[in-house]
């Protein structure tokens, strides 16, 4: 096996014996990309933080992330989850310290937040567009600012997941591009 370079994912970060045991906190873990990223660690037997907005859903999320675990060969992975608003101020740090106190640390942090808006940019309000970057932007530093160190110091990942909308844009989607390609 190569040298691994602990600055670079691998190939070896693809496979599931790597994220075996591994705390990963997914914000926005209760929808879409999120929860099929949910699914998947907790099929490979990670440990997972899901943050989603309504209780419901985090909940919902979670049946659905233990129902993928029961598959693994660990039992005695955990599910956890917590219903927060990260477009709130606080709710960033709130999130990450109850992962670390849930979890005892933090190795992978997964931010597949959005919020989109369908209408020309040129016709919103400049308050829809800052709404637009708080909610987009905003809320991925708030939350990787706090627990970006615990993640460094376990040579972890930093993972943002994105969207063509901020490479290509399209006439009314202007907005969710800005805050996409920042």
């Amino acid at each position: 096996m190569a040298d691994h370079n602990p600055d670079r994912s691998t190939k070896d970060d693809l496979s599931p014996a790597y994220w075996h045991r591994h705390r990963c906190l997914i914000a926005g873990g209760t929808h879409g990309f999120g929860l099929i990223l949910a699914k998947t660690l907790s099929r490979y037997g990670a440990t997972v933080m899901l943050v989603g907005r309504s209780a419901d859903g985090v909940r919902n999320a979670i049946a659905l992330c233990e129902a993928e675990a029961r598959t693994a060969t660990d039992s005695t992975q955990q599910i956890h989850g917590l219903a927060a608003d990260l477009n709130q101020p606080g709710e960033g740090e709130r999130v990450a310290a109850h992962c670390l106190q849930k979890l005892g640390g933090c190795d992978s942090f997964f931010f597949c937040i959005g919020q989109s808006s369908r209408s020309a940019i040129l016709s919103l309000p400049p308050k829809e567009i800052r709404s637009s970057i708080e909610a987009n932007l905003m809320t991925a530093v708030e939350v990787t600012q706090a627990v970006a160190h615990p993640v460094c110091r376990a040579r972890g990942h930093l993972v943002f997941i994105s969207s063509l909308a901020g490479k290509f844009v399209t006439p009314a989607m202007g907005n969710y591009a800005i805050g996409k390609s920042s």
